[in-house]
């Protein structure tokens, strides 16, 4: 097979040159063909009038009150004696909670188990005592106050405290 460059004295790079031009007119022809086909499907296809009613919206120009002309009828009124159903069924109302009753015998049970509380002094436990005795100088308040820091929960997980309270 003899090369076409050899054919004709023709170097490769002015060969790829005309194959680009060529295959860019043949782009060129099919496009332009293609829109003017386009341009004549659209002049074929009537407009919707809902879709100027929906632009004037979006812009904010005012509509004219009579209503497009669509074709499809708009439905009936509704009736002036209609009945509104309500999706939710009417509660019944709230049941009044019964009071318990005390006997006598429960009233006195409960104030001799108050008094007995009362009349009880509350005793630190053994490790309550070394926690305060660590706790005297105020260095060690102060180690203990950066441990919480430290060991603590985090500052935005523990409950807010009012500074001025």
């Amino acid at each position: 097979m003899i090369p076409l460059a050899d054919l004709f004295d023709i170097p490769n790079e002015a060969l790829t040159l005309l194959l680009l031009i060529a295959l860019s007119l043949v782009n060129w022809v099919k496009n332009r063909f293609l829109t003017e086909q386009e341009k004549k499907q659209q002049e074929q296809v009537p407009e919707d009038p809902m879709r100027e009613v929906v632009w004037r919206r979006q812009t904010g120009e005012l509509l004219d009150p009579r209503p497009p002309q669509t074709g499809r009828k708009s439905p009936p009124p509704f009736p002036a004696g209609t009945i509104r159903l309500n999706p939710r069924p009417a509660a019944a109302p709230p049941a009044r909670r019964a009071v318990p009753v005390v006997t006598p015998r429960q009233a006195a049970l409960a104030d001799a188990f108050e008094k007995s509380q009362s009349g009880r002094k509350t005793s630190r436990t053994g490790h309550r005592r070394e926690i305060d005795k660590l706790l005297r100088s105020p260095s060690a308040a102060q180690n203990a106050i950066l441990l919480t820091e430290i060991l603590g929960p985090p500052v935005a997980l523990r409950p807010h405290q009012d500074p001025f309270n």
